[in-house]
C-alpha cells in the first residue's frame, strides 16, 4: 500500500471526506473541499465534471490509477472523494505529488 493510500483510508475513517460524485462534488462546489481525487477508471464525463467544478472553485483535483481510491477506504468501486480536512489535503497532494515524480 502506497503512503497516500494509508493516510486517506484514516481520513475516510476520521470522517473528514466525502464519498460519490455528487456528494464529493457538491464539497467543491460548497466550498468545503480541500483536494479532490478521482479514480482512473472513472469515466471521462466524471473526469470532466472535476476538472471543470475544482478548476472554478480552485480545489486541487488528482486522478489516482484506477482502483486505488476503493481499495484504500475499503469500499471498492469509489470513483470519487472529497477530502474536507486541510492538514489530510496537503499531506495527501505532498504525497502524490512526491510518489508520481519518483
Amino acid at each position: 500500500m502506497k503512503k497516500w493510500q494509508g493516510l486517506m483510508g484514516l481520513c475516510a475513517r476520521a470522517g473528514r471526506a466525502k464519498f460519490g460524485s455528487e456528494a464529493a462534488v457538491a464539497a467543491v462546489r460548497g466550498g468545503t473541499a480541500r483536494l479532490a481525487l478521482v479514480d482512473g477508471g472513472a469515466s471521462e464525463n466524471t473526469q470532466k465534471m472535476f476538472r471543470d467544478a475544482c478548476d472554478h472553485h480552485r480545489v486541487p483535483l488528482r486522478v489516482v490509477p484506477a482502483g486505488e481510491l476503493g481499495a484504500c477506504t475499503g469500499r471498492d468501486g469509489r470513483m470519487a472523494a472529497a477530502v474536507v480536512d486541510e492538514g489530510f489535503a496537503a499531506h495527501i497532494v505532498s504525497l502524490l505529488d512526491t510518489e508520481n515524480t519518483h
